[in-house]
Parts: C-alpha cells; structure tokens; sequence
C-alpha cells in the first residue's frame, strides 16, 4: 500500500480545524469516524477514474491536531488502483488484439499494427501513475494547509 505521511505547524482553533475538515472529506464522500476531540479518522471509497477529485486517491486517513502541529498519515488505495489499471489494462488489450490477429490471419505481421498502436503506454503509463500520485498529494497537502489556517 502507497503510505502518506504530512505535518504541517498548526496555531489556529481547534474546533475550527476539525469543523472544517469534517466538511472538506464529507463533502468528498468520505466516512468520517471522530475519536475524541483531536483526532479523525477517515475512510474513502477510493478513486476509480483520473476524471474524479484528486482527493478521492486517499482510502484512510488519520488526522491528529495538537497546539503546535497538525500530523496527517493515510494510505493511497486509489492511486495504488489507478497504477494496476495503468500498468495492466493497455499492455493486455494490445497483446490480446496483436494475438488474435495473429492467430485469425496466420500471419505474424497481422498484429503489427496493434502492437505498435499499445507500445507507447510502455512510457505513458509510469508517467500517468505518478501524476495521479502527485496530484493526489497535492489535494491532501492544500487541504491540510487550508485545515490548519482555520480560526
């Protein structure tokens, strides 16, 4: 599992921060579990399309506030889903195709094409992985800097 781990200094109000992020990870769809009065616990779905909010990356999370600190861990499932698409599904559809061309024309040269149209994700998927990771560390870092100026 992709691990994340964030703090930031924190000197706002308490119930502010934790109203506030109730709100930020609520209005995302996440399950949010209160322990205690400084502490949140919270759980997503996890993120399924590059098309949904960044945020939705993160599957659990744990904020703990204190007087001076703001401490934030999670786990990544989503990113880690989106790079097992990424890396799997369009090197089997190219190999799949280039098979099965193969195999009905008997002639090697039938799936070239396929093949070839496939080869790039050999680049494009690493690199969309890690934008998917990025921007998922963005959303968490821009929400816990927006969680730790609450007053």
């Amino acid at each position: 599992m992709i691990k994340y781990q964030k703090s930031i200094e924190f000197n706002g109000d308490l119930d502010s921060a934790m109203t506030l992020a109730k709100y930020i990870f609520a209005t995302n769809g996440f399950q949010i579990n209160q322990n205690g009065q400084s502490e949140l616990a919270v759980a997503g779905t996890g993120m399924t399309s590059t098309k949904q909010d960044p945020l939705k990356g993160l599957t659990k999370g744990k904020l703990i506030v204190s007087e001076e600190n703001l401490e934030f861990t999670g786990e990544l499932g989503g990113v880690q889903f989106m790079k097992k698409v990424l890396y799997f599904c369009p090197p089997a559809l190219g190999l799949g195709l280039t098979a099965f061309f193969v195999f009905t024309k008997h002639d090697i040269n039938a799936g070239l094409t396929q093949f070839l149209c496939f080869a790039p994700w050999i680049v494009i998927s690493p690199v969309m992985a890690k934008f998917i990771q990025k921007k998922t560390e963005g959303a968490i870092a821009t929400a816990l800097r927006n969680i730790s100026r609450a007053k």
